[in-house]
């Protein structure tokens, strides 16, 4: 491994570690810390392409997670530019998806993934439920 890193506050830490974040809108964080702080930079363009290919996920998703740390104020974006909020407070963010999804999605999501894939991005419960679902 090598000695290169990533500065992040310990008080910065732990408002994260506070918050109800989901996996994925974790994992697009950590690629703003990456592409920001990581570079000595307080805010960066960071192309969506960027961020699917660092976390793997569809690149659309990644577009809904940023506007759902936007909103939240987990992410400050200005000018394509998007940066951390600093003065970050813990605080429950807004539900991701409001409308349920149905079974044709997850079942078109399930097909063009594979089960380890779904599996990351849903987790397994959404699989054994969509599972029970189907084939009752």
């Amino acid at each position: 491994m090598s000695e290169q890193f990533t500065p992040i506050p310990n008080e910065f830490l732990e408002r994260i570690i506070r918050m109800n974040l989901t996996g994925s809108q974790f994992r697009i964080l950590l690629v703003v810390l990456r592409k920001t702080k990581g570079w000595n930079k307080k805010s960066d363009w960071i192309a969506g392409s960027q961020i699917k290919k660092m976390t793997d996920m569809r690149q659309d998703y990644c577009y809904k997670m940023i506007s759902s740390l936007v909103a939240g104020g987990v992410l400050i974006k200005e000018g394509g530019k998007l940066s951390i909020n600093e003065n970050l407070r813990p605080k429950k963010l807004a539900p991701l998806n409001p409308t349920k999804k149905t079974d044709e999605f997850y079942m078109k999501e399930l097909e063009e993934r594979g089960t380890a894939r779904f599996c990351t991005l849903y987790g397994e419960e959404k699989l054994a439920e969509f599972i029970n679902r189907i084939e009752l």
